[in-house]
């Protein structure tokens, strides 16, 4: 039987949640009834190594948002391959839609990978009402993203919450050449790139005050650089006496799983999120967790059972369940078996997998009788 050919289109291959999770959803189409097509628009980035080999891979290097040769690359790409469905990740689903004005037009889904829908910008608003008015079909990794997206179509939509996953990871691999020393020292880890929602700020803030009742712990933060002048700011703060000697910043790393098993607590600060990939991450690594009460993270904590959550922008609630987490070994061992446990039942690569199959099913299926 011929496999249905599906493209993903996503802008850069940096190392980052949405990046991760399209890299896990075309790596997934293997030994599916779907042939596994990838577009990254611009900058390939680190994540690459982590694309199986059975993905044709196809590189633009868009230089502009009117980049009419990229276009025209991608679109004789799609006409070759006979790409039935594109499934476009983020703000990809603006060079996205007008592939699809051209004949023939493969379907379209545009996987919106977390926002605080309070935050958007008027035009930002306008934007995202023109995409999901267009989109053949819309996935939201969060129930609020999901609910406020069918709110602002003004046309009966296909509208999905897909969850995120991950992956087993290969725990057993060596880390780079920076290692976590090896001390003594309980190793609290936060991975998120350095970005202003994720609120490392805040993070740094209860960390000083964590110091002050566990000086035998140390805060090692994974990431990269996403927004330059928020990074400043980070790094300005990290230059504090009190954190310089107990904050350990490694950067933007491939070898993650490896490194949180040298870990014993994760923790996330956002100030707002969709589906956190990181939490996953934990949960494979048997951490206990804390995380801000934000997006669908209680959820992935079975609302508190499998981690600690606090409110967002509360430094004194942070540290306070820090503290508690790094003076009770049993706690966070307890937390951190109940997560994987929690993980592996309900965001296993299977189950997500074959969501998204039967979203495709739907979705061709409204386009075979003209309902979409």
């Amino acid at each position: 039987m011929k496999k249905i050919p599906v493209m993903h289109i996503i802008d850069t291959l940096n190392i980052g949640g949405a990046e991760r999770m399209a890299i896990n959803l075309v790596n997934g189409l293997a030994n599916s009834p779907y042939e596994p097509h990838l577009c990254v628009t611009r900058q390939l980035g680190l994540a690459k190594n982590e694309i199986n080999p059975d993905v044709s891979l196809i590189h633009l290097e868009r230089k502009s948002r009117f980049d009419i040769v990229s276009f025209k690359k991608c679109l004789a790409y799609i006409r070759k391959n006979d790409i039935k469905i594109i499934h476009a990740h983020s703000t990809s689903i603006f060079f996205s839609l007008p592939l699809t004005i051209f004949s023939p037009a493969p379907s379209i889904i545009w996987h919106i990978h977390g926002t605080n829908v309070n935050k958007i910008p008027l035009l930002k608003k306008f934007f995202y009402r023109l995409a999901s008015q267009n989109a053949n079909g819309i996935i939201c990794v969060s129930m609020e993203l999901a609910s406020w997206i069918k709110f602002l179509k003004s046309k009966k939509s296909l509208v999905w919450y897909l969850p995120n996953f991950i992956s087993n990871p290969d725990i057993n691999s060596n880390s780079d050449a920076v290692e976590i020393p090896n001390d003594g020292f309980t190793q609290v880890v936060c991975v998120s790139n350095l970005r202003n929602p994720k609120d490392h700020t805040t993070l740094l803030n209860a960390w000083k005050i964590v110091l002050k009742k566990c000086p035998k712990s140390r805060l090692i933060l994974i990431g990269g650089v996403s927004e330059k002048k928020y990074a400043q700011k980070v790094f300005e703060q990290l230059k504090e006496p009190v954190l310089e000697n107990n904050v350990l910043w490694l950067g933007a790393r491939t070898d993650v799983p490896a490194l949180l098993r040298k870990c014993q607590i994760g923790v996330l600060s956002s100030r707002s999120e969709g589906f956190p990939v990181t939490l996953l991450e934990y949960g494979f690594a048997k951490l206990g967790v804390v995380a801000t009460d934000v997006g669908q993270c209680a959820e992935i904590l079975g609302f508190g059972k499998a981690g600690l959550l606090t409110p967002p922008g509360d430094e004194r609630a942070l540290a306070k369940a820090l503290i508690k987490l790094i003076s009770d070994k049993a706690l966070r061992n307890e937390l951190g078996t109940r997560l994987f446990e929690n993980i592996s039942d309900h965001y296993s690569q299977e189950a997500i997998m074959e969501r998204l199959f039967n979203i495709y099913k739907e979705l061709l299926r409204q386009r075979a009788t003209g309902l979409s």
